[in-house]
């Protein structure tokens, strides 16, 4: 089998064994195709190690290119990293645990001089290759720029290898231009947002994605399988708990109107001719009918039932704004008692108030001190 040797410490002591990625099944995201890989090929260095010039874009289409695939390179099955085991232990205390005196196996080959091979099917070599450039401090083999899907591959590393120091200054340099990508609505790319953010505890746009997940989301995150991020469970089931509460508070509005008129009580306090207390007591049918007939047609009557599948605050919140709700003193002829009521006794407006102050209410997550 062909193996790529990538040289990061000429004087290494310890080689990564890591699978091509056209070996390897893509990352598992929601909607995202695999991480961005470095560009490969003959840019290498003179030691061997695969450089990206400084200021190119790991996301641009120029910048992807598979190490395997150059005719040269075609055989390549694995990667062979070397690497300092010292440079690595002090960036990774994953790899301190495993490389450490008399703990491992592979601590005491190291320990002993014997040739240490740690294989690492599951990392992505491309991703892996931006760390080890920063762990050995070749700087001007760190791009300037990331796009989204190779931070996240950064994020799913960072996190494994506990890795979070070495890269810190590198998140900010690229975080100013990234987080111009930050989306304005729920999409692909959210989960991978909320990965980013959380593993590099950036505040500010962690709010965001994480309300834009409470408000837009139908379902669990992550709940078909596709996706591997490091998100503690405790994140996901604050977002889909807000979720579930948000519409149930959407919904009870509904149900809070019918109780006001499922009394013996007259809403209705129009002057009608004739019969008034007919005319009344038909008002408050009217509203009441017409506030279930448009709840029906518009799949919010019968209550839809916990979990709520399917729907999200938001899509709730504008379903309620557009509930059709008529009186009969909304006609223009009637005289009041007092002031002219709103539009259906007013529950138009409570409908409405009652969307905007649940979208209003959903805020985004925030560093506590629990995640």
């Amino acid at each position: 089998m062909a193996i790529q040797t990538l040289t990061f410490d000429p004087d290494g002591d310890l080689h990564l064994r890591l699978t091509c990625p056209s070996e390897i099944s893509p990352p598992k995201t929601e909607g995202t195709a695999k991480t961005d890989p470095v560009v490969h090929g003959s840019d290498a260095s003179a030691d061997g190690a695969v450089l990206t010039p400084p200021g190119s874009d790991l996301g641009s289409a120029e910048a992807v290119e598979n190490p395997c695939s150059d005719s040269a390179e075609e055989a390549c099955k694995e990667i062979d990293m070397l690497v300092s085991s010292k440079h690595l232990m002090l960036a990774s205390p994953v790899f301190k645990a495993m490389l450490q005196r008399g703990t491992f196996l592979e601590g005491k080959k190291l320990q002993s001089g014997g040739a240490v091979v740690i294989p690492l099917p599951d990392d992505d070599p491309d991703i892996f290759q931006i760390l080890l450039n920063i762990v050995h401090g070749r700087v001007r083999q760190v791009p300037n720029q990331v796009s989204v899907k190779v931070m996240t591959g950064l994020s799913i590393l960072v996190d494994k290898y506990q890795m979070h120091e070495i890269v810190e200054l590198y998140v900010r340099t690229w975080m100013p231009e990234l987080k111009k990508s930050l989306p304005a609505k729920l999409d692909s790319t959210l989960l991978s947002w909320i990965s980013i953010c959380y593993v590099f505890r950036i505040s500010a746009e962690y709010q965001h994605v994480t309300r834009l997940a409470k408000l837009e989301s139908c379902s669990p995150l992550g709940t078909d399988g596709e996706h591997d991020f490091p998100i503690p469970s405790l994140v996901i089931n604050r977002i889909e708990s807000k979720r579930q509460t948000g519409v149930a508070s959407l919904l009870s509005t509904i149900t809070a109107i019918i109780n006001i008129y499922n009394k013996s009580k007259v809403i209705c306090g129009t002057n009608f001719k004739g019969n008034l207390s007919i005319y009344r007591y038909a008002c408050d049918s009217m509203v009441v009918g017409s506030l279930l007939k448009s709840a029906s047609s518009h799949g919010l009557w019968p209550l839809p039932l916990v979990p709520y599948s399917g729907r999200s605050i938001k899509q709730t919140a504008e379903t309620i704004r557009v509930l059709q709700l008529v009186a009969m003193c909304d006609a223009p002829f009637h005289s009041w008692t007092q002031n002219p009521p709103l539009p259906a006794h007013g529950m138009i407006k409570r409908l409405r108030d009652a969307a905007d102050c649940a979208e209003k209410e959903c805020e985004g997550l925030v560093f506590d001190g629990t995640t």
